[in-house]
């Protein structure tokens, strides 16, 4: 049995508190926070993050022990972009593994625990966004099928962020298309926006 296999995977329990969410997703971007990445739900506390993830949203934990790990978690949002044609949407939200337990696969494994959770609720659109410059994080969910598809200027702060997205199925569009789209918008809002959300002219 691999060491991966010892741990707990599941929805979060009661028993686990969302302070203790708060602590692992704290801990899991300290490197991004020193990299001077903007990262603002992993600074919210418990309470807060459970509003932010609301009664139909769902938290999933891995657990060593008693101990919480790692967690992910997603709430359905209305989106009417280019790429969600105003379908209800899976935003996928709050990835983190504590450092000392990173390259033991546990954020794939709650990935795809995620994935088959919405994929099995109704869901056939999945997003998410990050910083631009939190490469490792955009590499796992192109690894995991998403595209990117749009970028923005963070409204406070100091970073912009990728959007990135996901159909379950065969995506509507070509990602020659997808990709033309971000990039145009990457260039218009870096012109348009400095980081921040200030606009650049002074209009």
């Amino acid at each position: 049995m691999s060491e991966i296999d010892s741990f707990f995977l599941g929805e979060k329990p009661d028993s686990v508190s969302w302070d203790a969410i708060h602590d692992v997703l704290w801990k899991a971007h300290e490197q991004n926070r020193a990299q001077g990445m903007r990262m603002l739900y992993p600074s919210l506390p418990g309470d807060e993050l459970e509003k932010l993830i609301g009664a139909e949203g769902r938290c999933f934990v891995a657990m060593d022990g008693a101990k919480v790990i790692g967690t992910c978690s997603f709430k359905p949002v209305k989106r009417n972009n280019w790429y969600s044609k105003g379908r209800t949407t899976a935003y996928y939200i709050l990835d983190g593994v504590l450092p000392e337990y990173a390259g033991k696969g546990i954020h794939s494994k709650l990935f795809r625990l995620r994935q088959s959770y919405v994929e099995n609720h109704g869901f056939d659109f999945f997003i998410m966004d990050t910083s631009e410059h939190n490469l490792p994080i955009q590499k796992a969910f192109l690894k995991n099928g998403f595209s990117y598809v749009s970028f923005k200027a963070y409204s406070t702060g100091g970073n912009y962020a990728v959007i990135m997205a996901k159909w379950f199925g065969k995506s509507p569009f070509p990602q020659w298309y997808c990709k033309g789209r971000f990039l145009l918008r990457k260039a218009y809002i870096k012109m348009r926006f400095k980081p921040g959300y200030v606009k650049r002219f002074g209009i």
